[in-house]
């Protein structure tokens, strides 16, 4: 009844939803499309059976390679306990697209992750493939200074090769930073 519903959420909006699953409290992963995999020993579902839920950073599907921010949640019953766990796998790329807009016409925006790898920004063949720190060793203590800061900004020439001022904040809820 669940992967039904689920099936037929993720055929209404298929330009936002990769793929919709509920996972039983032995860690089976069901996908609306029949197929099954065990996420036991995985974050998600430790945090979703302690009734927490979980944000993947962004990372390519293992099932076709569409780049993904998967969510998954517990599911309670009258009682507050968890009898099952929802995950879904938002396309990211849309996602960004639609809630990111940088503030000045061909305005440069990046996310990276608290590592510093480029979880989403303008050069997209540069998704999980470029990390600031490596790529722009000169500048790692103004981009460490700004992690521990949280907020802010920095004057410093990446990316477009300009001395720029970037703003930046950390996005609440999870190990990822915007900066515009």
């Amino acid at each position: 009844e669940r992967l039904q519903f689920l099936s037929q959420e993720l055929q209404s909006d298929d330009q936002r939803y990769h793929a919709m699953a509920v996972c039983d409290l032995s860690g089976t992963l069901h996908f609306t499309t029949g197929n099954t995999i065990s996420i036991l020993d995985q974050p998600k579902f430790k945090q979703a059976m302690q009734g927490n839920t979980y944000i993947s950073d962004p990372h390519f599907s293992n099932m076709n390679g569409v780049y993904v921010i998967s969510i998954t949640a517990p599911i309670f019953n009258d009682q507050h306990k968890v009898v099952s766990i929802i995950d879904v796998s938002l396309k990211a790329i849309p996602l960004f697209e639609e809630h990111l807009v940088a503030p000045l016409n061909n305005g440069e925006l990046l996310i990276v992750n608290r590592e510093g790898l480029n979880l989403y920004g303008n050069d997209k063949e540069a998704i999980l493939k470029q990390n600031i720190f490596t790529q722009f060793p000169e500048l790692t203590p103004s981009f460490q200074q700004a992690l521990r800061e949280g907020t802010g900004f920095i004057d410093e020439s990446f990316l477009s090769g300009h001395k720029t001022r970037w703003f930046y904040s950390r996005i609440p809820q999870l190990n990822w930073f915007l900066a515009y």
